[in-house]
């Protein structure tokens, strides 16, 4: 029977992947931490409406860097 053991010099980046949903939760989550989620929601749709080719992650980026400076 084979255990996982933590290796501390095993390189773990390939094992923890976040969909784009998650990803997006987890800025909005920050951007609440400002009291500013319904800013960068609002902006990312304005965005994603403005640009067709926009994903709604990189709208999401892109608003919360405009509104948490």
């Amino acid at each position: 029977m084979k255990t996982n053991k933590y290796n501390p010099n095993e390189d773990i980046s390939e094992e923890i992947r976040f969909s784009d949903a998650e990803q997006i939760e987890l800025i909005l989550v920050e951007a609440n931490a400002y009291n500013l989620r319904y800013e960068v929601e609002t902006q990312a749709t304005k965005s994603m409406e403005e640009d067709s080719n926009l994903s709604k992650l990189d709208a999401t980026i892109m608003a919360y860097h405009d509104w948490v400076k």
